[in-house]
């Protein structure tokens, strides 16, 4: 399967479109779509702002992938969702 290349497949995420990743844990994070492999699956990286999460670049960022939309993961985290 390749990832989305085309900005406006119609109902899919855009390349750098704001959205909130749900991690493991429940907990939030503002993230922005690096790549989408369709309406509901999708790349996040987000800026972890973790105490000791620092390297020469600054806050790291972490990176998830294949990341299914909420409405179709039933686990309590690991997800994404609209920013509002």
């Amino acid at each position: 399967m390749q990832a989305n290349n085309v900005a406006d497949r119609e109902g899919w995420p855009r390349h750098g479109q704001q959205v909130i990743f749900v991690d493991p844990r429940g907990v939030q994070h503002p993230a922005l779509v690096t790549a989408a492999w369709g309406p509901r699956c999708v790349n996040v990286v987000f800026v972890d702002l973790e105490d000791g999460q620092r390297d020469n670049y600054g806050q790291k960022l972490k990176r998830f992938t294949s990341v299914m939309h909420k409405s179709v993961q039933e686990a309590h985290g690991n997800y994404w969702h609209e920013a509002e």
